[in-house]
């Protein structure tokens, strides 16, 4: 009678078997855990460029229609007079006996009442635009169409006997609004955007604008730049004969995750006061 030995395997074969199972899964883990890592890096990093280029893009837009010399720097807050509309004049009021006293100009292509906006003339400086008593400023009160003439109007502004103190060289003139500020907050690390305020010969501060302006908006909660170190977001570069002027950003961007990105961007300026 023939004998049958029963196969399988040993309980040492089985713990080696499995001993390199684990080393296997252990191994497999891990590079799964660090493709897993990478892309959430990646998305991150994708998160911050894609935050910071909202707001970027925003402020272009937003400085490629200011009056001109209007936009100015603390630090921490850049400031800028919004362009509404502009043409040219016929006639300036300037206090001189034989001069005009009115503002007849050719009406400009708009898409919102002049009414209770700001009229500019000639400012080249920021003081022109800024200042409580400029005299290159002045506040409209009502805007008349000219009898006889087709698309010239007549402004009367808010102050009496209003008078502008220097002539355009191309006869222009500059419709604003109220400024607009866009303000880094260093405690708490965001952007934030501020109007529906007047207009201060002393640039406010953040801590002006949280109490004067009616209307503010967080554009971006990742900035982290060091204002002690000398990390400011915002320089302006003034204008010369050979060029306009440049607002220049310098964005040091974070994340939950330490990620730093560093961001240089440049804005031109157009100036023709």
């Amino acid at each position: 009678m023939s004998r049958r030995y029963a196969t399988g395997f040993t309980l040492i074969e089985l713990i080696i078997v499995m001993v390199i199972l684990a080393i296997l899964g252990l191994f497999s883990f891990g590079y799964v855990s660090f493709g897993a890592q990478i892309f959430a890096d990646t998305s991150a990093r994708q998160q911050l460029i894609a935050e910071s280029r909202f707001a970027i893009e925003r402020l272009s837009r937003e400085l490629k229609y200011v009056v001109p010399r209007s936009v100015r720097v603390n630090g921490a807050c850049l400031e800028f007079v919004p362009l509404l509309a502009g043409s040219r004049y016929l006639e300036l009021p300037q206090g001189l006996a034989a001069g005009s006293s009115r503002f007849i100009a050719i009406e400009p292509q708009r898409e919102m009442p002049l009414v209770n906006q700001w009229l500019f003339v000639y400012p080249t400086q920021a003081p022109h635009v800024y200042a409580s008593t400029s005299s290159r400023r002045q506040q409209i009160q009502s805007v008349n169409a000219v009898s006889g003439q087709t698309g010239v109007i007549e402004m009367v502004f808010a102050t009496a006997n209003a008078a502008f103190s220097q002539q355009s060289p191309g006869r222009r003139y500059f419709v604003g609004s109220t400024p607009v500020s866009w303000c880094y907050d260093a405690t708490q690390q965001r952007l934030s955007r501020f109007s529906d305020y007047g207009f201060n010969s002393t640039q406010p501060t953040i801590a002006n604008l949280t109490v004067s302006a009616s209307s503010a908006e967080v554009m971006m909660t990742t900035l982290v730049n060091d204002l002690s170190a000398g990390q400011f977001p915002f320089r302006v570069s003034p204008a010369s004969l050979q060029r306009n002027s440049l607002v220049l950003l310098d964005w040091r961007v974070g994340s939950i995750t330490n990620e730093r990105i560093q961001i240089n961007h440049e804005i031109h300026l157009p100036n023709v006061p």
